[in-house]
């Protein structure tokens, strides 16, 4: 059994002018991994890569961590925690952001949101959808509370629409649109948010780094296959002219159906990668599904999770078994 828990943010404090980017305060997250840890075995990229490969057997309770995004703060905060307990885990980087000097519309809409209220972003999202004639599919609502179980029905709309409506160009043009108003510097926002190259490097050096793509997309969502392989070949060429030598696994972005195909786990597989994490909020009863692991906000666990209606001696009963690509193997 293969459990593995994503996480985001990790700051001192989350006070903004308007809800919008959440996490975990540093004792937090050690409370929560301590919590996980006395039911689970924490395990390598390494650990993992070698047991789909055949070549070792993960303990019968094996949790992974991982952190998505590349994300500063997770280095500054998260790693120092992991290293003095000695626990590994794995950072999905997407290394757009971080060799543009510019921010990841997913990184810029959160941003957006702390400062603004939902109701402006709203009325200007409205105008927006109406000037570039943007179709709003009748069910956007069940999708939308499937997507982002943890937020209102409205947020959960509009980061439906943001996320999976419009297209990249059409991302870029409303949030820059919004940036510009408020007058915010991108560049210096994110050279402050993602980790630096050195950063990466040295997590690469414990083989702590895998692929969150270029950009920060919804991968299946690209019009074709040359499209998606492009998102995924071009990360891994800038890891290599980093001088990154232990990248074998990706974090598909997003991670629900709508983000991640049949194909686009065969291109990653095809690219050389040995293991993609899917977001399916499941557990791994086995690794034949090597590219389309499951995986659990951590949100959803105990110790720190938005909804933690078990304690953690139930929590094997309460996990529920990936099914997303059952049966579909590549």
């Amino acid at each position: 059994m293969l459990l593995a828990a994503n996480f985001h943010y990790l700051r001192s404090n989350f006070e903004t002018p308007y809800p919008s980017i959440f996490g975990l305060t540093p004792e937090q997250f050690e409370h929560q991994i301590d919590v996980i840890g006395k039911e689970f075995n924490y395990v390598s990229a390494a650990d993992i890569k070698a047991a789909a490969l055949g070549e070792r057997v993960l303990p019968n309770r094996a949790c992974c961590l991982t952190f998505d995004d590349g994300l500063r703060e997770q280095y500054e905060i998260g790693w120092d925690i992991l290293q003095r307990k000695g626990i590994p885990a794995i950072f999905y980087i997407n290394t757009g952001p971080i060799v543009e000097e510019k921010l990841a519309i997913v990184h810029k809409i959160h941003i957006l949101r702390s400062l603004i209220s939902l109701q402006d972003i709203m009325e200007t999202l409205r105008s927006f959808i109406t000037k570039y004639e943007i179709k709003i599919p009748q069910n956007i609502s069940k999708k939308a509370a499937e997507q982002y179980k943890y937020d209102t029905i409205d947020i959960a709309e509009m980061k439906i629409i943001l996320n999976f409506l419009l297209t990249y160009e059409q991302q870029e043009v409303f949030a820059d649109e919004c940036f510009n108003k408020l007058d915010l510097n991108d560049r210096e926002i994110a050279k402050s948010l993602y980790m630096t190259v050195d950063m990466i490097r040295h997590l690469d050096s414990v083989d702590c780094i895998g692929s969150h793509a270029h950009n920060h997309v919804p991968l299946s969502t690209l019009s074709d296959d040359s499209k998606i392989k492009q998102e995924i070949q071009k990360s891994l060429d800038i890891f290599r002219q980093w001088g990154l030598q232990n990248v074998n696994s990706i974090s598909y972005p997003y991670g629900g159906p709508d983000a991640c195909s049949l194909q686009v786990g065969k291109i990653s597989k095809e690219l050389g990668l040995s293991f993609g994490f899917t977001m399916e909020r499941a557990v791994n009863t086995n690794l034949n599904h090597s590219m389309f692991l499951s995986r659990y906000s951590n949100s959803d666990l105990p110790g720190g999770g938005k909804v933690p209606d078990y304690k953690i001696d139930s929590l094997i009963d309460n996990l529920s078994i990936a099914t997303l690509f059952d049966g579909k193997l590549i």
